[in-house]
């Protein structure tokens, strides 16, 4: 108990998202690791959903997940928010709509367009503005996978869509990013059991996360 409670001994499971290599997560595990190496961790890598099932389930001890405020409030969770990005349109350089400084959802009605996978956070938010505007989208395929989306896009298959910091990270020059009219944001938290925090572990990981990030501090 002596060696666990000061971190001689111990594991960590974590769940990291999908994206999390664009985002520089695994860095965080890395540097914690470096800090305490007779710490074990374990990752998980999946979508936000499956993650925050597996975190209530007790199966993680702790996850980065693409979430909401609202969606995380009053549920015996401590969170912090590490940081803020919003989707973006990625399209063709030869599609006149990407000499637009912005882009409408009506633009998008006579559009091929790339779903996000139905796992995504994003997916639900999209169909909606679709369905507001009446509009029956075009759909080439579905897919989160960031990279494949980018090189479609090029292409000229079909608009796609992306968070603007990977979107920046995988920059290729036969496509432009396009801001949204409507705002699509997409926050990162970092989510434990507020009573995991007795865990030495967990609660040393949480005080890692806090001294790295302030909040709306972007991931370096």
């Amino acid at each position: 108990m002596l060696k666990y409670s000061s971190l001689q001994t111990g594991t960590l499971k974590l769940g990291m998202l999908w994206i999390g290599g664009y985002l520089n997560l695994p860095q965080l595990t890395t540097d914690y690791h470096d800090r305490h190496p007779l710490v074990t961790c374990h990752l998980d890598v999946e979508g936000s959903k499956t993650l925050f099932h597996m975190l209530k389930a007790r199966d993680l001890h702790a996850i980065f997940i693409i979430g909401s405020e609202k969606h995380l409030l009053n549920q015996d969770l401590y969170y912090q928010k590490i940081m803020e990005d919003r989707y973006m349109a990625v399209i063709s350089t030869d599609n006149p709509l990407s000499r637009r400084s912005i882009l409408s959802i009506s633009d998008l009605a006579d559009q091929k367009i790339i779903l996000p996978s139905k796992a995504s956070a994003f997916r639900p938010d999209l169909e909606r503005l679709f369905i507001q505007n009446n509009i029956s989208p075009s759909v080439l395929c579905e897919t989160s996978q960031s990279d494949i989306v980018i090189q479609l896009a090029s292409n000229s298959l079909a608009i796609g869509f992306s968070s603007n910091s990977i979107a920046v990270r995988l920059k290729n020059p036969g496509c432009k990013i396009v801001p949204l009219e409507v705002t699509l944001s997409r926050p990162i938290y970092y989510v434990t059991h507020k009573d995991m925090l007795n865990y030495p572990t967990v609660h040393s990981f949480t005080d890692f996360i806090k001294d790295r990030f302030q909040p709306d501090k972007p991931i370096p």
